[in-house]
């Protein structure tokens, strides 16, 4: 493959940086930022574009700034881990601006709000892999281990309880730790992987670890918010920025009016908890042992699709929406049009999946307010919230 010269002008979405070669090709380099002149070889020819490996910095941007990470580009996390900080956030809302480009608002979108917070030790979950008694990652698109001792972006605690279980029982093959910790220090281990893996039942250093069949300790988190307890299963999603996780739910929560909510994607309950403190809610949820968690918890949190015949017979004012990154299908777009609510509340983690998702619902919704909540700094990942409201 070639390698060349490339000024790299602009940041996509996933992370690379991106210029033009001599041919006028779009070429996307990793670990790069606006304003660098790098040496990239070739990986992929895409026909319309290529992908590249970064070899050289020739000339650095001034938008660059020292890895507080000192496996930052070997690992295969934190693909901003070099840009300062404040020009990651102008990354992002870019990235969404121009995500929202095509969104035929005619009176214009509104600005973007920007919510931060610290930005280390931050994650309270994560997955990490475990091999012969060390505790890494994948090298960034591949499956090679690159065994680390130290992770800026996860909390201290939970890393070191992911380094004492790796040291004491993983395997010879890689396994995999699905791990989550509240804000009182429990914390609780899905352990996965290949051959025989060790599943046991250790105090310390996690309160409660699932491998396979087997299970250990407690059987789920209780995860303490402003409004209720939220549940956190083995293996479960959960938010993963302990500084702004409270300030997320109260945000998107409060955003919603109606006193009678409908909810999609619940989980187990995160945002239902406060949900639930202001309005008569009904939340959906399509996995069937988070939805059972949430019900524990007294949450009324029902096992269904979001576009289940049950949603449509309902008449509500606010539907409250937390899609996975793929978003909305058109059935459930078609079943909120159908529903026609007073207010859609979107929260998202993949800007492209919400513009268009934001676009199948234009005929019938304006968006009155968009924030962004980085709840992953170093990384490319966008989590947004928006409010739409129906066209009178």
């Amino acid at each position: 493959m070639k390698t060349e010269i490339i000024k790299i002008t602009d940041t996509a979405y996933g992370g690379s940086g991106v210029g033009r070669n001599a041919e006028g090709k779009a070429v996307f380099v990793p670990f790069t930022v606006t304003g660098d002149i790098v040496s990239a070889k070739t990986t992929q020819d895409k026909g319309s574009y290529e992908t590249a490996e970064l070899v050289e910095v020739k000339e650095p941007s001034p938008l660059r700034t020292e890895p507080r990470c000192i496996y930052h580009g070997v690992c295969g996390g934190c693909h901003f881990g070099h840009i300062r900080y404040d020009k990651q956030l102008e990354i992002k809302e870019n990235i969404l601006k121009q995500a929202l480009r095509n969104h035929p608002q005619k009176t214009g979108l509104p600005e973007i709000a920007v919510f931060t917070g610290k930005t280390t030790d931050y994650r309270i979950r994560a997955n990490v892999r475990a091999l012969n008694g060390n505790v890494g990652f994948y090298k960034g698109g591949s499956n090679k281990f690159v065994p680390v001792k130290q992770c800026p972006a996860i909390k201290h605690e939970l890393f070191s309880k992911c380094a004492a279980w790796a040291e004491k029982y993983s395997p010879d093959t890689i396994c995999s730790l699905s791990v989550v910790e509240n804000p009182i220090g429990e914390a609780i281990a899905l352990i996965e992987g290949k051959g025989s893996l060790p599943c046991v039942n250790t105090e310390k250093p996690f309160d409660g670890v699932k491998c396979g069949a087997e299970q250990y300790g407690i059987k789920h988190l209780p995860y303490k918010t402003p409004f209720g307890v939220a549940p956190v299963g083995y293996g479960g999603f959960f938010q993963s920025n302990i500084f702004l996780n409270d300030i997320f739910q109260k945000y998107a929560a409060e955003s919603a009016t109606g006193q009678k909510i409908l909810e999609l994607y619940a989980g187990s309950g995160f945002f239902t908890s406060a949900l639930a403190k202001k309005a008569d809610v009904f939340a959906v949820e399509a996995n069937a042992e988070a939805a059972l968690l949430g019900q524990k918890y007294g949450y009324p949190i029902n096992h269904g699709h979001t576009a289940s015949a049950e949603i449509k017979k309902g008449q509500y004012d606010t539907v409250f929406a937390d899609p996975p990154r793929e978003g909305m299908d058109k059935k459930t777009i078609s079943a909120l049009m159908e529903l026609a609510p007073d207010q859609i509340i979107y929260v998202s983690c993949n800007p492209m999946t919400l513009a268009r998702d934001l676009n199948r619902l234009s005929g019938k919704y304006a968006i009155s307010a968009t924030a962004i909540f980085d709840l992953f700094p170093d990384t490319y990942h966008i989590e947004t919230v928006v409010l739409l409201e129906q066209i009178i």
